[in-house]
């Protein structure tokens, strides 16, 4: 019989797991609840990214219709519309409020993002 000790590494802001340091501190420079999160997606379009306390200002302001005004003031990046609705959600109480809810799919979306973003490229295989 062996017995093996194994490291877990946690995410400080949504609590993910890895078994590799640098698989976490990878996560964690992107996590949608990271405050301070850079977003790779916006870095790929050559976009600025946004400060996440105007993307939740615009939740704020616009309610369960704020997809909309999202889209346009992130250049319809999903990812930072991902990170504006779940830091804002994670700010309030939902104690005796109805639940937050938008209409927006993150899978759907990131798919419909790397079908255009590959759809005018030439892969060579």
């Amino acid at each position: 019989m062996r017995k093996v000790k194994r490291w877990r590494f946690y995410c400080d802001f949504c609590n993910r797991a890895a078994g590799r340091v640098g698989t976490m501190l990878k996560h964690e420079k992107g996590c949608s609840m990271n405050p301070d999160r850079h977003c790779g997606i916006c870095e790929l379009n050559g976009s600025e990214q946004k400060a996440i306390a105007a993307l939740t200002a615009v939740v704020e302001e616009h309610g369960n219709s704020c997809v909309k005004p999202l889209r346009e003031i992130t250049d319809n990046c999903p990812v930072c519309i991902l990170a504006a609705l779940r830091q804002f959600n994670a700010g309030i109480e939902h104690s005796d409020d109805p639940i937050f809810i938008v209409d927006f799919d993150f899978n759907v979306e990131m798919q419909e993002f790397w079908s255009e973003h590959n759809s005018g490229r030439d892969f060579p295989f």
